[in-house]
């Protein structure tokens, strides 16, 4: 996908209020489609700050249903007839037709969330390790938080707080929800090695070990 969710939200609401802003009458089919065009956006974003991923999935849930009561509207004349005139003018495709298609968007992240038992995210999304455990930043910038006491409740040992395989480049932490699976990529080796370790160090300091899969 070309562009991000939050990008295609704010693209979609100025081009339906465009779009709107060209309807003449049936003042009550505009409110409509503003209505629930906004909504979209609305719980998009909200979706960052949720508290939980059953949270983080019924706000998608939402912005789903809304997309397609959306595309309803957008079937309706003089709705159809204003979206149009509104392509018509411009140069290229809007962000409703366009191959990046804003609700197929939303089903694919909603779909991926949804009984999901692991989640895989780049080394880089590490923001800092304390004796306490990891934060890093999920694809929306939402800050999360691996306990290393809650992984170690999970883990095969006391002690263990997660499995690592430095032939494959990753380390998968026994979290009590989802596993996250921390992946190393790039082009150099050495340097990935190096933040592999650094990780396995860290681990080791705060009291704690990791499974060698190896």
């Amino acid at each position: 996908m070309n562009k991000t969710i939050k990008e295609l939200a704010v693209e979609l609401t100025i081009e339906i209020t465009a779009v709107c802003d060209t309807i003449k009458g049936r003042s009550v089919f505009v409110n409509q489609l503003l209505r629930s065009c906004s909504s979209i956006g609305a719980n998009s974003y909200e979706a960052k700050y949720a508290q939980s991923t059953a949270d983080f999935v019924n706000k998608f849930e939402i912005a789903l249903k809304e997309c397609y009561e959306t595309d309803y509207w957008l079937e309706i004349e003089p709705c159809h007839f204003g979206y149009r005139t509104y392509l018509n003018g411009k140069k290229e495709s809007g962000v409703w037709e366009d191959q990046d298609i804003y609700f197929y968007a939303l089903e694919f992240v909603h779909e991926q969330q949804k009984g999901l038992t692991e989640l895989e995210i780049n080394d880089t999304s590490i923001i800092h390790i304390t004796n306490e455990g990891i934060t890093y930043a999920d694809e929306f910038d939402r800050k999360h938080f691996i306990s290393f006491e809650d992984c170690a409740m999970n883990g095969p040992t006391a002690s263990c707080v997660a499995e690592r395989d430095i032939t494959k480049w990753y380390f998968k932490f026994y979290s009590s929800s989802i596993s996250i699976k921390f992946v190393f990529s790039g082009l150099f080796a050495f340097k990935k090695r190096k933040r592999f370790e650094a990780l396995r160090q860290a681990i080791i300091d705060s009291g704690y070990t990791s499974y060698d899969l190896s």
